[in-house]
């Protein structure tokens, strides 16, 4: 029997018709990838990207209501500045964590754990009574969009 001139390099057992057929769920009698399973992939895509958009427009969106913090919530300067800077504090602060926390407990859990965090504590920012309120939301909203990145990143890389 030949070898493979790179059999021994790969650490996966070789493919057999088999797991190929398990694996990329072909249809026997047709001879062709289901539609469902290339659909799901573009699904997983999409929602994906969706929320690293969702991220990168609330990290930016809070700058045009600015001049309106300082004038609702009758504060200063400074405090309507913790409302941009206190999410980019939690993101830098916990993306390493939890990037860390989807590889150890899954990616999809984590994921939707997150995802729940950040819309529960966006809502909580729009119904914010004061300045102060608001500023802790911020700071719970930014621990739920800290954890977009790094496992949308593996969520697509682990689908394509």
């Amino acid at each position: 029997m030949k070898r493979h001139p790179y059999e021994g390099l790969l650490s996966a057992p070789p493919l057999t018709g088999v797991r190929i057929r398990s694996m990329l769920r072909l249809d026997t009698r047709r001879g062709r990838v289901h539609g469902n399973w290339i659909m799901r992939r573009y699904l997983i895509f999409t929602a994906a990207g969706l929320s690293l958009f969702m991220y990168s427009i609330d990290s930016t969106a809070v700058a045009v209501a600015f001049p309106n913090f300082i004038r609702e919530f009758d504060t200063n300067i400074l405090w309507a500045a913790w409302t941009l800077s206190i999410y980019m504090v939690a993101v830098t602060s916990m993306m390493p964590l939890m990037g860390n926390l989807s590889d150890s407990f899954g990616r999809k859990p984590v994921f939707l754990g997150s995802l729940l965090l950040f819309t529960v504590s966006s809502l909580a920012c729009g119904l914010a009574p004061n300045i102060y309120s608001l500023v802790a939301f911020r700071f719970l909203q930014g621990i739920g969009g800290a954890s977009f990145l790094p496992t949308a990143a593996g969520i697509v890389s682990d689908q394509f």
